[in-house]
């Protein structure tokens, strides 16, 4: 080739015009490695679209086990929370009657229990409604021993008349 590419004419017939002598055999003989380079490349690009696309298959089916994977985490987040849920609520039910419970047998023992204790060993006086016992006579006091437990050792009683630890003495 005569001119260097750099100094290649702006002319879609470039080849014509420097061939113009009448060399049809070398202008067609130009064109072929032309399509024969063309050719090449083209296939080239063929088989890298080729092995994107295998690689762009092989990232969806990736991204779909990923997107399931996710969505099996999450159901299993949802069953836990819900799960959680309704394990704090029962806890919180539990706890409730708990306090019910307590709340009712303090009831009972100020009812039943307390007052008539007070009533017995007293004198009389009166359970108010904050637990205080308001006495009948403040300066009376009762002498005896409370078993507690009954049917328990003499370390479970609580005295009036004595000096030992658990006892109480009235003035």
């Amino acid at each position: 080739m005569a001119n260097s590419e750099k100094n290649r004419p702006l002319t879609p017939n470039y080849a014509f015009v420097l061939y113009a002598n009448g060399d049809w055999a070398q202008l067609l003989s130009i064109y072929n490695v032309a399509i024969t380079q063309i050719d090449a490349a083209l296939r080239r690009i063929e088989v890298k679209v080729q092995s994107n696309e295998a690689r762009i298959i092989e990232l969806e089916r990736r991204m779909d086990s990923l997107e399931q994977t996710v969505e099996n985490h999450y159901q299993e987040f949802k069953n836990f929370e819900a799960e959680t849920n309704q394990r704090f609520e029962n806890f919180q039910q539990y706890v409730d009657n708990k306090f019910e419970e307590v709340n009712n047998t303090i009831n009972e023992i100020k009812a039943g229990g307390l007052q008539d204790i007070v009533n017995k060993f007293y004198g009389g006086g009166t359970v108010n409604e904050d637990y205080t016992i308001t006495w009948g006579d403040p300066g009376k006091a009762a002498v005896g021993t409370f078993n507690w437990f009954s049917g328990a050792s003499n370390e479970y009683y609580i005295r009036t008349r004595g000096d030992g630890d658990g006892d109480m003495r009235g003035q």
